[in-house]
C-alpha cells in the first residue's frame, strides 16, 4: 500500500507520571528475553535468536493498566487513524509489551540490545480471524539517558521507481529515522504493522518503551 505518511507521532502525549506508572506495572511482571516469530494472544513467546533480537520484555495485559492510561492509548490511536487517513477497522489491542534495551556495559555483551529489520504483521491471523494492522511505541525513557537505540523504518518506493533496467536497489536513502521531537519521554508514535522497521543497538544507557498492536479484520 502507498501512503503519504507511514508514521504518525504525538510528542509528550503521556505525562512523566503516567510513564512511571507503566514502568511500575511492568516491574511486577515476569521478565523474559525478547523472542521472534509467531506470537498470539494465548502464546506470546516465539523463539530466541540473538542475531535478530536482543532485549528483555514484560507482557502487560489491558486490565493491568490504570483506566486513564488505557483511555489515552485509545484516544491517541483514534487521532492517528483520523489524521493519517489510514482508516483501519480496529477490533481490539493485543497484550502490550514493555521492552528494555540495554547498552553493552549493562548486559556484558559485545553489542548493545537491538532488534533488526522486521515487520509486526504477516499473513497469519489470530484465533479470531484478525491480523495486526496498526503498531505503536510509547517512549518511556528520556533521550538524554541513552545513545543509539534509533527507531528506523523503510520507505523504499522512490528507490524502486528509479530501478530502470538494473536489478540492484540502493536502499540507503529509503531508511528513515524517528525525529527527535517524538523521542522525548511520553511521546507515542503509530505505524502500519506491515512496515519494515528496526531498533539499532543501544550504545550507552537504557532505552525503555511500551509497544502495542491493534488488530482488525483481514484486508479486502
Amino acid at each position: 500500500m502507498l501512503y503519504e505518511n507511514y508514521l504518525y507521532g504525538l510528542p509528550a502525549f503521556f505525562t512523566p507520571e503516567e510513564c512511571k506508572e507503566i514502568i511500575r506495572v511492568a516491574s511486577t511482571i515476569e521478565t523474559k528475553s525478547g523472542a521472534v516469530g509467531k506470537a498470539t494472544e494465548t502464546e506470546q513467546d516465539g523463539h530466541l535468536n540473538d542475531e535478530i533480537r536482543s532485549s528483555s520484555i514484560n507482557w502487560i495485559e489491558e486490565q493491568q493498566l490504570p483506566i486513564q492510561i488505557e483511555n489515552k492509548i485509545e484516544e491517541a490511536m483514534q487521532q492517528a487513524l483520523k489524521e493519517t487517513g489510514w482508516g483501519y477497522d480496529i477490533a481490539y489491542r493485543q497484550p502490550y509489551q514493555f521492552t528494555t534495551y540495554n547498552a553493552p556495559e549493562i548486559t556484558n555483551k559485545s553489542v548493545g540490545d537491538f532488534y533488526t529489520w522486521h515487520t509486526d504483521a504477516g499473513h497469519e491471523v489470530d484465533e479470531n480471524g484478525h491480523l495486526r494492522k496498526l503498531s505503536f511505541t510509547l517512549q518511556l525513557t528520556s533521550p538524554d539517558d541513552y545513545e543509539g537505540g534509533y527507531f528506523q523504518w523503510l520507505e523504499p518506493m522512490q528507490a524502486f521507481n528509479s530501478m530502470k533496467n538494473s536489478p540492484v536497489v540502493d536502499l540507503t536513502n529509503s531508511i528513515k529515522t524517528l525525529p527527535y521531537s517524538v523521542k522525548d519521554i511520553g511521546s507515542i508514535f503509530f505505524f502500519p504493522s506491515f512496515l519494515h522497521h528496526q531498533v539499532t543497538p543501544v550504545t550507552r544507557g537504557t532505552r525503555q518503551s511500551f509497544v502495542g498492536w491493534c488488530v482488525g479484520n483481514q484486508y479486502v
